[in-house]
Formats: structure tokens, sequence, C-alpha cells
């Protein structure tokens, strides 16, 4: 091997994705009493953070101090990113905190994966008071900004994010369309369509063309508040501003119109994608299938999985629950468990889940047949197939609709014992249930134990405990 300069060579092995070599050859270079220079160590870090292997990179860093080699802001540029990767972002803080101490100005790239990483994580706070300072030795920044501004939107503090929005325009900050896209979809999460579309018109007085986020941020919050005739008057505009739509454009549209039932007018978005030979992924198909089952149209359910095979879109199973769905809501039980012995074949990638088991107890449940549900209860968990909240919550429910508070409470305490994520319903779901009796010992009993656990029920339940509370003490 050539080694005559081993500095270059280290740098050529990092480009090359060797680092393991780079490595060595650099403890060659120390055993020959040659300190690589500032370039060489920063190529070593840069690839060693690609690799994920942030402990040798802080070893190198160290290593570097050692011998007198100093750092400059690449150095702990590349480090900032693999701890904001890895979501150690009280690490990425402690290195850009190190970074200032030692005269080592942040540049806007670091300073912009931080923030972001800080408002990924909910610390909008953080991230806000980290650009206030920095921003006292820095010229603001318009990407800054805008990731704290979408930071403020995603976590549904809205006046944070207009003032935010104020001050950017007092500090003449020229706004992009991005940062306009990030105030609009906070507006659409906070379900305020009107203020939405009015810094929608501001981006055409200040000479801002939408761009195809900007029409499927509208065209989704419309269709979240119900308005999908204004929806469909969105969606039909874009071709004017020379914008197609995308798979997430007639995804919000399709969803929009099954939520309301409406699997016909969905059906008609679909035949709009495949005319112009946009196959859509299996999601929008099992929308549909799922929309037309809770229709009670099995036919076309099925007429629509045989169209997603045609057009070379594999079902999932997804697409099986959606199906069996439908059979057991018309009532077909039969065909429904043919179904399921269907996918236990296919192999494990189909094998029933907890959803599958979930639909069958749900549907049982509701034909008034609890020896099936819990037939169907117990084989889940033979299976190695966990019950979640929903399983035991169905139970529950069915138990105390019939009168049988026993049972109920024997499969709350089997919920309680087992490894589940537990929510509210269960527990909002018996305490209902006493109170209808009177009960107001279990009730409140039961309302302590699922305070202490930091849950808070619906306002209907909170009425139950305190209508029964006013009639003990009349």
């Amino acid at each position: 091997m050539n080694i005559s300069n081993p500095a270059l060579l280290i740098r050529l092995l990092c480009a090359e994705g060797k680092v393991g070599v780079a490595l060595q050859l650099r403890h060659h270079m120390l055993r020959s009493h040659i300190i690589p220079d500032l370039p060489t160590y920063n190529h070593l870090i840069n690839e060693l953070c690609k690799i994920n292997d942030i402990r040798s990179a802080n070893l190198i860093l160290i290593e570097m101090s050692e011998l007198g080699v100093f750092p400059n802001c690449a150095t702990f540029e590349s480090m900032v990113d693999a701890y904001c990767c890895s979501d150690e972002v009280e690490k990425a803080l402690d290195l850009v905190c190190l970074m200032c101490k030692s005269g080592i100005k942040p540049n806007k790239r670091t300073l912009n994966r931080l923030v972001h990483a800080l408002c990924e994580r909910g610390f909008v706070e953080a991230a806000r008071i980290l650009v206030e300072i920095l921003n006292e030795h820095m010229a603001s920044d318009l990407i800054t900004s805008t990731i704290l501004l979408d930071g403020w939107c995603r976590r549904g503090n809205m006046i944070q994010a207009v003032e935010l929005w104020n001050s950017m325009a007092k500090r003449n900050t020229t706004l992009d369309h991005v940062a306009y896209n990030a105030l609009i979809n906070g507006f659409r999460l906070s379900r305020d369509m009107k203020l939405a579309f009015k810094y929608f018109a501001e981006m055409f007085k200040k000479g801002l063309l939408p761009d195809l986020i900007t029409f499927n941020i509208l065209i989704g919050g419309l269709s979240k508040i119900g308005n999908m005739d204004e929806a469909c008057s969105i969606f039909s505009v874009m071709p004017h501003f020379g914008i197609s739509p995308d798979q997430l454009s007639y995804q919000i549209l399709i969803q929009g119109f099954c939520q309301q039932g409406n699997a016909a007018k969905a059906a008609g978005f679909l035949k709009k994608m495949l005319d112009t030979l946009m196959v859509p992924e299996p999601l929008i198909w099992n929308v549909l299938i799922h929309s037309y089952g809770r229709c009670g149209d099995v036919n076309s359910a099925w007429k629509m999985k045989d169209k997603m095979v045609h057009w070379g879109v594999r079902p999932n199973i997804f697409t099986y629950n959606a199906l069996i769905h439908s059979l057991l809501n018309s009532g077909n039980i039969k065909d429904a468990l043919r179904l399921k012995e269907t996918m236990e074949m296919l192999g494990d990638e189909f094998f029933p889940d907890v959803i599958t088991y979930n639909i069958f107890i749900s549907e049982t449940c509701n034909f008034g047949n609890s020896f099936v549900a819990l037939r169907f209860f117990n084989e889940m968990r033979m299976r190695g197939v966990q019950p979640d909240v929903i399983t035991y919550s169905i139970l529950i429910k069915y138990f105390c609709n019939r009168g049988s508070m026993k049972k109920a409470e024997e499969i709350f305490a089997r919920m309680q014992k087992a490894v589940v994520l537990i929510d509210y319903v269960p527990f909002q779901i018996l305490i209902k249930f006493y109170c209808n009796q009177g009960n107001i010992n279990k009730a409140f009993d039961l309302h302590e134990i699922m305070a202490k656990k930091g849950l808070v029920g619906r306002p209907s339940m909170y009425f139950s405990l305190i209508s029964v509370l006013k009639k003990g003490m009349v």
C-alpha cells in the first residue's frame, strides 16, 4: 500500500465508505508520530456519524483535543446531525453549547437541524429560546423561523405561531410559499379554515403561487370538517395553476367521501386516478372496500378487491380484514370464517391479527352470541395474538349491556393483569354502568384508580358520576 500521503488516503477511504480501514491507517500514522490534520479528522468523524457510530466519533473528538487539533464547525455539524437522527437531542444541545464555549459559531444548517429536532420532539419552547439566543449573534434566517413556525403549528399553538409570523414580517423577512404552507397547515390542524383561506389569499397578494402541498393542505382541511363540495372545488382548480393532483390529493377526497358513507362518489375519484394511469396504493383500495362493507354492499366490496388485483396491486391483511368486516356486517358469518381460514393458509403476512379478531368478537357480540365471542377471545391468545384495549372494551361493554357485571369485572381484571396499553374507555364503560346501578362506591373507587393512571374520561362519564352523587345525597 502506498502511504506516502496517509492523510489523503484516509480521506479517499472515507469517501468510499471504508471507515474501518481509514481508522487503521490513522492508527499507523499516530504510531509513526504523524498527527492527522483537521480535514482528515473531519472526514473520519463524518463517516463514523454516517454509520451511527457516535461513540467512536466522540473518542476521535477527544483524541483531537489531546493532540492539539482544534475542531471547527464542520466537525461538530456531523455529530449534531448524528445525535438528532438518533433522537438524542439533549446531547446535540450539549454539543452546540460546547461549540459556543469554544468560540465556534454554529452555522445555519446546524442550527436548523437542531431546531427541527427539538420541534419534532415537542420542545418548541426550547427551540424558540435557542433561536432567540443565537439570533443575537447571527442574522435571522427564514429556514430557522419556518421550522419553528411549523413546530408551533403542529403543536396547535396558533397564538405563538401568529406572533412569530408577525415578528418575521416586522424583521422584513422575505416570506416564501413554504412558510405560508406551514401557517396554513396550522390553521387546518386547528380546523380554522377561514383563517387558512385568509393566508392563502395573502399569498397571491405577495406574488406567491400555491404549490401541490398548499392545495393538499386545503383539500385535507375542508374534508376534515366535512365540506366535500368545497374540497372538490379546490381540487378542480389545481390544473389551472399547472399542478396535477398526486396520490395524496385523491386519497384525501376518497377517504372524505367514504367517511360520509358516499362510496359511489369515492369510487368516481378512483376511476379518475385509473384514467390517468395513476395506480392507487393499497390504502386507497382498502378504504373503499371498507366503505362498501359498512354500507352493506358486499358485492361491490369484492368487485373492488378484484379490480385491485387486476391493476397489479397486491391485497394485504387490511384488505382481508375489510372484506371480513363487510361479510359479518351483512350477517354472513360462514363466508367470513372461510375467508379467515384462507388468510391462515396464505402465510404469516396474512395471518389473522388483533384487528381480525376484534372484528369477529365485535360482530358476534352484536349478534348476541357471547359463547362464540369468547371462543375467538381464547383462540387469539392461544395463537399468540395479544388482545388490545379495544378487545377488552368490546367484551366489557357487551357483558355490561347484558347485565352480567360479574363477567364484565372478570374481563376487566384480566385486562389489568395483561401487558396492554390501557386508555380511558374500559374504565368509562364500567363507571357509567355502576352509576346506572346506583353503585356509588364502586364507581368512585374505579374512578380513583383511573385518575391515578392519569386517564381522563369523556364529559358524559363525569355527568354520570355527578348525577349518581346527587341522588345519593337526596
